[in-house]
């Protein structure tokens, strides 16, 4: 409750980045290893790191706190359900790109490198 009181907290909130919900899904996860419940943790995990980056490290703490609560077999199933959702979540991102049209690669990959936008955007 006290993380949410946090000023940095409230203006991550307001501005709309990402940073929160991965660190919300990261403590979680964490939260949920510590007490045993490894597939949750994993589901937790995977989605944070589904989500940014910014959790791989958090992973590598969350399969040590795994490992030492549970060892092997609970480690294989943590391991196990942050592949799957990682890959399931990564997936539903990236389906619709890979089955749309190729104006979604022109417009997205090649226009800050190549200059190849059809419409001009508030970046250029």
């Amino acid at each position: 409750m006290l993380f949410t009181t946090s000023p940095w907290v409230a203006l991550q909130l307001v501005s709309g980045a990402t940073d929160i919900p991965v660190l919300g899904f990261v403590l979680v996860g964490l939260t949920l290893a510590s007490r045993e419940r490894f597939e949750g943790a994993g589901v937790a995990m995977g989605i944070a790191a589904g989500l940014k980056a910014l959790a791989w490290p958090a992973i590598a703490i969350a399969l040590i706190l795994v490992w030492v609560r549970g060892r092997w077999r609970a480690l294989t199933r943590f391991i196990g359900t942050v592949a799957l959702v990682l890959v399931y979540s990564v997936g539903l991102l990236l389906l619709p790109v890979l089955a749309g049209d190729s104006a979604v690669w022109r417009q997205t990959l090649n226009m800050a490198d190549h200059d190849l936008a059809d419409r001009p955007t508030a970046a250029r």
